[in-house]
């Protein structure tokens, strides 16, 4: 993550915790843009850092479970300042209709990129050698991990440019993550690769299609904000 980057999401955490305390008193609207800026931040810093750290990862660079630390450190900080924040309007301001769902669908997006943010860094810890794979493997692989960045931040997107139809984009690519990471545990095995790296590609693939799931969570939310109709992930 930049300086640029760690500053902005001081300010955001800044902002939040000092509109805790008034968000009685202070414009509704103001406040809840607040947090819709803070939890896309946070979202799009999970997006960047599957970006940048997935390829980093694959080349067998071993500095990328640090640098997923700190991602995931200030998208914690971040999203616990648009929680608190969010529970405060929900109590004080009593919001209904579409203001009332964009609400509840925050306090649930908080829990996606904070499980997304430390999805990233299991996937950075991960104690495997990709060079070390056979070619197709470790192709299967790197396929993967640019599936799930794509769901991920298209959903992000979807959410941020408040497009209630992106979810029937973004639905069919999750499923193709799932098809990718069931194909490269059955090409893991062909190849008979060692048993420790068995595992390793088992975890994550799992790691990598929950990314994706919770990509997809935002595209579903804010189809739910837009409609009032939850949209079902069809499997």
């Amino acid at each position: 993550m930049t300086t640029s980057d760690e500053d902005r999401f001081r300010g955001l955490v800044s902002a939040l915790e000092g509109s805790r305390g008034d968000a009685a008193r202070s414009d509704f609207a103001t406040q809840l843009v607040t947090c819709d800026e803070g939890i896309v931040a946070a979202a799009r810093a999970v997006a960047h850092g599957l970006a940048v750290l997935g390829p980093r990862f694959l080349s067998g660079d071993h500095t990328t479970a640090r640098d997923a630390e700190t991602v995931e450190a200030s998208v914690h900080a971040v999203c616990r300042g648009v929680e608190q924040t969010a529970f405060v309007l929900l109590a004080r301001q009593a919001p209904v209709g579409s203001d009332l769902r964009r609400v509840v669908a925050v306090l649930r997006l908080v829990g996606d990129v904070d499980r997304a943010a430390t999805l990233l860094r299991h996937v950075c810890s991960t104690e495997l050698s990709p060079a070390d794979l056979p070619y197709d493997v470790a192709a299967d692989l790197a396929s993967l991990v640019r599936a799930a960045t794509r769901v991920f931040a298209a959903g992000v997107d979807a959410w941020a440019h408040h497009d209630g139809l992106a979810v029937t984009e973004v639905e069919p690519l999750d499923r193709d993550v799932d098809d990718l990471q069931q194909a490269l545990l059955e090409r893991a095995c062909a190849a008979v690769v060692s048993s420790r790296d068995l595992v390793a590609l088992g975890l994550l693939g799992r790691y990598l299609e929950r990314i994706a799931d919770h990509g997809v969570a935002f595209a579903r939310d804010i189809a739910y904000v837009i409609t009032g109709e939850r949209a079902v992930l069809r499997r």
